[in-house]
C-alpha cells in the first residue's frame, strides 16, 4: 500500500458514486501545484468514510485542499493514448490556507 499526501485545489466538483458492490462514495478531482509537468496532474479523490463524505460533498471548484490517502493508479490506452488514472482512497482532507509574504 501507498500512502501520499497531495497538496492542490479541487477542479471538478464532488459527486456520489457507487461501487459494483454497492458501497456508496463522494468522487473529486484534485489538480496539484506542480509547475514542472503540463498539463498539471489531476487526482482522482475517493471519499468512503460517511462524514468525511457529508464535508466533501461541501467543496467548491478552487478550494485548497491537502489530500492523504491509498494512492492507487491504472494505465489504459486510449485512441492511441497512453492514460494514466490517478486514484487516491482519502483517509484525511485538510483546508489549506495559502499564505503569501509581501
Amino acid at each position: 500500500m501507498r500512502i501520499i499526501q497531495v497538496v492542490g485545489s479541487v477542479h471538478f466538483s464532488p459527486h456520489i458514486k457507487t461501487t459494483k458492490d454497492g458501497r456508496q462514495y463522494v468522487h473529486f478531482t484534485i489538480a496539484s501545484n506542480s509547475a514542472q509537468e503540463t498539463p498539471r496532474p489531476q487526482f482522482h479523490i475517493r471519499v468512503f468514510d460517511k462524514e468525511m463524505m457529508l464535508m466533501a460533498m461541501k467543496l467548491k471548484s478552487g478550494t485548497k485542499l491537502c489530500v492523504t490517502g491509498e494512492y492507487l493508479d491504472s494505465i489504459a490506452i486510449v485512441a492511441g493514448c497512453l492514460l494514466i488514472s490517478q486514484q487516491i482512497i482519502a483517509s484525511s482532507i485538510e483546508f489549506v490556507q495559502i499564505k503569501i509574504n509581501t
